[in-house]
C-alpha cells in the first residue's frame, strides 16, 4: 500500500481540499479571488541534506519546512502541499509514519492541506520531494528583484553553524515575513538557504545591483562560534554556512528603527541590518563587493556559500 495512502486519515485536510488522497489527482477549490498563485518544488536528498543519523521525523519536518520558507521569502501563504518519496529498501512501514509525523506537524501548523503525491522504490538513498502551492495578494508579493540603490539588507534571526541543529529544526519566518510585507517597505526579498555569501549575489544579479557588507554587524550564532573556536573566524561561517533559512531583504534605510522596535515587539526576535545596497561597478556583473576598507574580503565572499554542483 502506498504510504500517501496508509496516511491519508493522519495527513491535513482543509475546505479548500474537494478532493484527496485516493483518486488520481487532487482537485482543489480556486485560491482567494484577486490572489496570486505561487508554486515551489523542494526536496531532500540523503547524503545531500541529511545522513542515516537524522531521524525520520525530522527529515520529514526539514522537507516541509523548506518549502513553507520559499514561500514566506514570496511574502506569501502556503495552501497545499504534493509528497513525492523514493524510499529504499531498508526504510520500513514505522519509519515512513515517523518521516509523515514530521510532515504532517508542520502542515497542521500553516494551515496546508497534503493533497497526495507518489511513491517510488529508491536503489541509492531515501529522498522526500515536496510541491508546494500558495497564494499572495499583488501588493504583497516580494521578489529577489527591486533592490535599489540606498536600500539597508537586513537578515532576520542569526547566521551560521547550522549544522549542529538548525538544519534539520529550523522555524520558517512565515508570519514575520506576511507582517513584513504589509507595514514596511520591503523592495527584494528571499531566503537564506545556501548562504548570504552566495544568496545575496543572486539577489544583487535579479535586481542589477551591488551591495556591500560589514561583517562586524553579522548576527553570528553562538553554534557558529563554537564551530569556529570563537568570534574572529566565525564571520566567515556566518556569511557562508548554508540552511539558516533566515529572510534576506532589503528595504528603504529609514525605516530601520521603526523595524527592529517592531519585530522586537511583535516577534521577540533580532533583525539586523548588514549592510547597503550599492550601484553595480561600472562594466563588472551585479553581484556582491565590499565596501573599500573591506576590501581584503573580496576574495573570500566570492568564494563563500554553498553550491549543489561547485
Amino acid at each position: 500500500m502506498s504510504p500517501n495512502f496508509r496516511n491519508r486519515d493522519r495527513v491535513p485536510n482543509s475546505q479548500g481540499l474537494l478532493v484527496g488522497i485516493g483518486d488520481d489527482a487532487a482537485v482543489l477549490a480556486p485560491h482567494p479571488q484577486g490572489t496570486l498563485t505561487l508554486y515551489t518544488c523542494d526536496g531532500v536528498i540523503e547524503g545531500v541534506h541529511f545522513d542515516r543519523t537524522l531521524k525520520p521525523y525530522d527529515v520529514g519536518y526539514k522537507a516541509m519546512a523548506r518549502n513553507v520558507s520559499d514561500i514566506a521569502a514570496m511574502g506569501g501563504t502556503p495552501s497545499y502541499a504534493l509528497i513525492g518519496l523514493e524510499l529504499p529498501k531498508s526504510y520500513s512501514p514505522g519509519a515512513v509514519d515517523e518521516l509523515y509525523r514530521g510532515l504532517n506537524v508542520y502542515a497542521k501548523k500553516c494551515g496546508i492541506a497534503i493533497a497526495g503525491g507518489d511513491t517510488v522504490r529508491s536503489a541509492a538513498g531515501l529522498g522526500v520531494w515536496v510541491s508546494l502551492l500558495g497564494y499572495v495578494r499583488p501588493e504583497h508579493l516580494k521578489l529577489r528583484r527591486g533592490a535599489k540603490p540606498g536600500d539597508a539588507i537586513f537578515v532576520t534571526g542569526t547566521l551560521g553553524g547550522s549544522i549542529l541543529k538548525k538544519h534539520a529544526a529550523f522555524q520558517p519566518r512565515l508570519k514575520e515575513a506576511q507582517y513584513l510585507v504589509k507595514h514596511f517597505p520591503v523592495r527584494a526579498m528571499m531566503d537564506v538557504s545556501d548562504g548570504v555569501a552566495i544568496d545575496l549575489p543572486r539577489l544583487c544579479a535579479q535586481s542589477g545591483v551591488g551591495a556591500w557588507v560589514d561583517v562586524d554587524r553579522l548576527p553570528i550564532s553562538a553554534a557558529a562560534k563554537k564551530l569556529a573556536g570563537g568570534r574572529a573566524g566565525a564571520w566567515k561561517r556566518a556569511l557562508c554556512d548554508g540552511e539558516d533559512y533566515e529572510l534576506l531583504f532589503s528595504a528603504q534605510a529609514t525605516c530601520e528603527d521603526a523595524l527592529k522596535k517592531a519585530f522586537r515587539k511583535k516577534f521577540s526576535l533580532k533583525i539586523s541590518r548588514i549592510g547597503q545596497i550599492m550601484p553595480g561597478p561600472k562594466g563588472s556583473k551585479p553581484g556582491m563587493f565590499p565596501k573599500p576598507d573591506l576590501v581584503q574580503y573580496t576574495r573570500k565572499l566570492s568564494q563563500g556559500g554553498y553550491d549543489h554542483f561547485r
